[in-house]
C-alpha cells in the first residue's frame, strides 16, 4: 500500500466502522435475501433497512451528483482528501 494514503485510509477506515455499528441488524438484510429468494418474480433489486429506502427515494427525485455529493459528505470523503 502506498504510504501517502496510510492517514486517508485510517480515518475512512474509523468513519465506516461507525457506520457500520450504527447499521440495521443483520436480520433485516437476511429478511429481504429470503423475501428475493423466495419470490416467484423477483425484483431486479431491493432495499435493507430505512436508510436504504431513503436514499432509494432520494436518488429517484434528486439528480446522481447531489447524491454522491451527499454520501461524500455523510462519510466525509472530501475532509479525508484535504488532509494530505
Amino acid at each position: 500500500m502506498i504510504d501517502e494514503y496510510r492517514e486517508v485510509r485510517a480515518a475512512l477506515g474509523n468513519t465506516l466502522k461507525e457506520v457500520v455499528e450504527a447499521g440495521d441488524e443483520p436480520g433485516i438484510a437476511a429478511d429481504v435475501v429470503l423475501k428475493a429468494a423466495t419470490a416467484a418474480r423477483p425484483k431486479l433489486r431491493y432495499e435493507a433497512g430505512a436508510l436504504a429506502n431513503r436514499l432509494r427515494i432520494l436518488r429517484r427525485f434528486a439528480p446522481g451528483s447531489l447524491v454522491d455529493a451527499g454520501v461524500r459528505k455523510d462519510l466525509q470523503l472530501d475532509a479525508r482528501v484535504a488532509l494530505q
